[in-house]
């Protein structure tokens, strides 16, 4: 059994976000790509707080309203460590906190779907 470089073009170590849009992007391209998640559920564990800019996801091409949307942020208390809170608020929202589990496996799904052969449970190595 060769190596899978010797299968595919690309070879993405991770299914977070970074990982299934390099693989996605790679894909679109007509690349052969693997994508490999250690854990055995693509979004588990969580690494992140789940708050993301929407200009980061419009970036991605997502819609603020979606199945992995929680809750649209509109300001934001600072404190500093000597003096009274700072709050910032904003007519519009400027982020969103969202599910990263939900949001991770959408992308994985796009990135299967766009021909990605996706392996969970699989750690890279030399």
């Amino acid at each position: 059994m060769g190596s899978p470089s010797d299968r595919y073009d690309v070879v993405t170590v991770g299914a977070g976000v970074a990982g299934c849009e390099a693989a996605l992007e790679a894909a679109k391209k007509n690349a052969g790509v693997l994508l490999l998640e250690e854990h055995p559920q693509v979004g588990s564990p969580s690494h992140c707080s789940g708050v993301v800019s929407l200009k980061g996801l419009e970036l991605l091409g997502l819609e603020a309203h979606s199945s992995f949307s929680q809750k649209l942020i509109h300001g934001a208390r600072f404190y500093p460590p000597h003096g009274e809170p700072i709050e910032v608020r904003k007519k519009d929202a400027v982020a969103l906190i969202l599910n990263r589990m939900k949001l991770d496996q959408f992308l994985a799904k796009q990135a299967v779907a766009a021909g990605v052969e996706l392996r969970a449970k699989t750690r890279a190595s030399k």
